[in-house]
């Protein structure tokens, strides 16, 4: 017991505070507190390494730095180094309020005393593959943001020209006809509006090479499997699937189905002090937006009464009857929860609570799947 003690004193705790150009470096241990703060430069890690193998010798370091616009790429050098590295959740790092001083030196000292002590909470590193896969899916979904800004802006600058489409609703093939036929009596307002115009065939060329894209990175592996089960769910297309893998990784990480639903930040936040009684309010918002997003979008397919469409058939045609029979109890669970919350909270709380219901759903069912499954 106190040889297994003295080997966890001996520990180096080392905390980095990361930037663009420069890394803060703070160590300590048990036995000696603070032992050493050091500045490095991005451009030569090599030095790092040297320093970090050096500091090795007094004992086993560990190294941890906030998740920030570095993304990855330090955690995986230091992997390739054999040096343990982890990244902590910027948005869990605790705060003193009265504490106003803030650099770069006394950011690393921080999280090299938090990381000794605990108190810190780490993010799961996903492989190289599944981020490089993660990357496409957020290319494609910011894609969709610029097409719809697009569509904004030409729609705005028709209004400031008092010219109005009144033969139907915007954006349907007849809408683009008549866009493609318009003329202007000023030749800078014909340059303005055609610029426009080839800005979104651009981006709406590129959304499709990007769903092309996805598409085919849902057939290959890993992706293959987790997404043929997601898809036998109501609502849930190969985007809403792939969004949903790429971005929560290996549910075997969450406890509980409530668990996923508070990471995804669709559990309601409370407020509750003394004798003011349970408050809930607004739901936390914490987590990956792009999940409640695409989760939003699939829970309004299941307001309606259950049913097992020919498309949906088709999709669930070769998966094991449990998968089936978890899609249809969800159904049936999803339309009743709607059916009475809308009633007694309202259409846009009612849709939360089954976007809330889908995840922990769709969280069973990967769970389920990836424990036959050898961890990462």
């Amino acid at each position: 017991m106190n040889i297994e003690k003295s080997k966890f004193q001996s520990v180096i705790f080392v905390g980095l505070d990361v930037h663009k150009n420069s890394i803060a470096l703070a160590a300590r241990s048990f036995d000696k507190g603070l032992i050493v703060e050091r500045t490095f430069s991005t451009k030569d890690l090599g030095k790092l390494r040297k320093f970090l193998y050096k500091l090795s010798e007094r004992g086993p370091v560990r190294c941890v730095y906030e998740a920030c616009g570095a993304g990855f790429f330090l955690q995986r050098q230091m992997q390739a180094w054999e040096i343990p590295c982890e990244i902590a959740a910027s948005s869990l790092i605790p705060r003193k309020p009265g504490d106003k001083r803030k650099n770069d030196r006394l950011d690393a000292r921080m999280l090299a005393e938090y990381y000794q002590a605990g108190l810190l909470t780490m993010v799961c590193v996903p492989s190289a593959e599944m981020e490089a896969a993660r990357g496409v899916v957020r290319c494609r979904q910011a894609f969709r943001k610029k097409v719809t800004q697009i569509k904004h802006q030409i729609t705005k600058f028709l209004q400031t020209k008092g010219v109005l489409f009144t033969e139907g609703s915007n954006w349907t093939g007849q809408h683009r006809d008549w866009l493609s036929k318009l003329q202007f009596d000023c030749p800078e307002d014909n340059f303005t509006f055609t610029m426009y115009l080839k800005t979104l065939r651009y981006l709406e060329s590129s959304l499709g090479e990007l769903d092309s894209k996805i598409e085919q990175l849902s057939k290959s592996e890993p992706f293959q499997e987790p997404v043929r089960y997601l898809r036998a769910f109501r609502g849930v297309q190969t985007l809403t699937a792939m969004v949903l893998v790429t971005e929560i990784g290996d549910v075997r990480r969450f406890k509980s189905p409530r668990h996923l639903m508070s990471y995804v930040g669709l559990t309601p936040s409370v407020r509750e002090s003394g004798d003011s009684g349970n408050k809930a309010g607004s739901i936390t918002k914490a987590g990956s937006a792009r999940c409640r997003h695409v989760l939003i979008q699939a829970a309004w397919c299941n307001v309606k009464r259950p049913k097992v469409g020919h498309e949906l058939r088709l999709r669930q045609a070769g998966l094991p009857a449990w998968v089936v029979d978890d899609s249809w109890r969800a159904q049936e669970r999803l339309y009743r929860r709607f059916k009475h919350l809308e009633i007694t909270k309202g259409r846009h709380k009612a849709i939360v609570a089954v976007a809330r219901e889908l995840i922990g759903f769709l969280g069973c069912t990967l769970h389920k799947l990836m424990s036959e499954k050898p961890a990462e």
